[in-house]
Order: structure tokens, then sequence, then C-alpha cells
């Protein structure tokens, strides 16, 4: 490890190569909740490679209003009974790209939940539930 990579770390080109040969076929796009555990979904490695990598994918803003015991608490303007549950995109970025150590044939994407407003200048966005890296053009993070 003395070259400074980081053990597991995928390029899209690698992670692209190891689903041609079968070695990875699923890939989990995640995201921090409040309580700092991943949620998201897991997609097939086609249908990342084809659909996720490029645009991102979308998620439930319910996992970002729920208490441990996955129970929706109230008080949050986003994501409520009142106004009803709606979905956040989870914009890529692939630098966060690695292997899922605890699960066989897996990577892992972490992304940041944001929702689609392209006329909000990136200085105005706010990173709240990201992992790591930068959000997609066009896109804004959440915040609750």
């Amino acid at each position: 490890m003395g070259n400074g990579e980081i053990p597991g770390m995928l390029t899209r080109e690698q992670l692209s190569d190891e689903i041609e040969r079968g070695e990875i076929d699923t890939v989990l796009t995640v995201f921090p909740d409040m309580y700092g555990r991943l949620m998201g979904k897991r997609v097939t490695g086609r249908f990342f490679q084809e659909h996720v990598a490029a645009d991102g994918i979308h998620a439930c803003d319910y996992l970002l209003a729920c208490d441990m015991e996955m129970d929706t608490v109230p008080g949050y303007a986003f994501s409520n009974w009142e106004r009803g549950y709606g979905d956040v995109h989870l914009a890529p970025d692939l630098s966060t790209l690695r292997r899922a150590a605890w699960l066989p044939r897996t990577a892992r994407w972490c992304c940041a939940t944001c929702t689609r407003t392209p006329a909000t200048p990136p200085s105005r966005w706010r990173r709240v539930g990201y992992c790591s890296g930068s959000s997609s053009a066009h896109a804004r993070p959440v915040s609750w």
C-alpha cells in the first residue's frame, strides 16, 4: 500500500470490467441518514452501468425522516403525512466507488441526497446527508 491507494476503491472502468467478468453483480447506492446508517437502493451491476452511473437514481425521502425503528418522525417540512412522501435524487459521485467488503460480489457508492433545481447556483447548495465528493450539476442537497 505504499503507492497511496486506498484498498477496495474502484474507478468506473474497473467496476465495468468486474461487472463484465461477473465479479461484481450488485451496487449499493447509499447515503447516510441522520443516525449515520447507510440508506438507499441495491441495483444490479448492469443497471448501474446503463442508468445510474451517469444520472444518479431516486430514493424515497422517507429514509431521511424516520427513527431507528424506521417509524416516521413528525415535524419535517419536506417529508410528512400531510405533504406526502416524495423522492430525493441520489447524485452520482464516482470517486466514492469501492468494494463492499462485508458483501460478496458487491460494490458501494456513496452519494448526495438532492432535489433537482437547475436554477440554484452551486454556491447556494447545502451538503447534508452526503458521504464525500461532489454532487452532480443541477442538483441541490436536501437539508432538513
